[in-house]
Order: C-alpha cells, then sequence, then structure tokens
C-alpha cells in the first residue's frame, strides 16, 4: 500500500529542496567574493610597489636636481 504525502511532508520536502538551493548558491557567491577579494589585495599590493618604486625615483630626482644646483653654486 503506497502512502500519500501529507501536506506537511510536501511542505517539508519544498524547504528542504529550498534550503539546499540556497546553500549551493551562498557556497557560489562565497567563492565569487573570495576570488574578488584575492584579486583586489594582488592589485593593491601592485600598486604599493609601484608607489614605493615611484618615491624612489622622486628621491633620485630630487638628489639629482639637488646635486645640480650644488654643482651650479660651486662654478
Amino acid at each position: 500500500m503506497s502512502e500519500e504525502k501529507t501536506p506537511y511532508l510536501l511542505a517539508y520536502e519544498r524547504e528542504k529542496a529550498a534550503r539546499i538551493s540556497a546553500e549551493k548558491l551562498l557556497d557560489e557567491k562565497t567563492r565569487e567574493v573570495q576570488s574578488s577579494i584575492d584579486m583586489i589585495s594582488h592589485q593593491f599590493d601592485n600598486l604599493m610597489q609601484q608607489k614605493k618604486e615611484l618615491e624612489y625615483l622622486l628621491n633620485i630626482a630630487r638628489l639629482a636636481q639637488d646635486s645640480g644646483l650644488l654643482s651650479a653654486a660651486i662654478k
């Protein structure tokens, strides 16, 4: 004899399927967010390295300019 599904059992199965679907979506979005965070972190590190390089070049340019002024003052 086959049992008919009660409204409560149907609601339970529907909610269970919805919860599983929501958990899969949450996992997917979590991976996307983590990937975005990793990419932003990598870009930030690259920008900080570029900033250091530009500051170094700026200091060299200042030294060269100061050296030029000093040598002009000596002459």
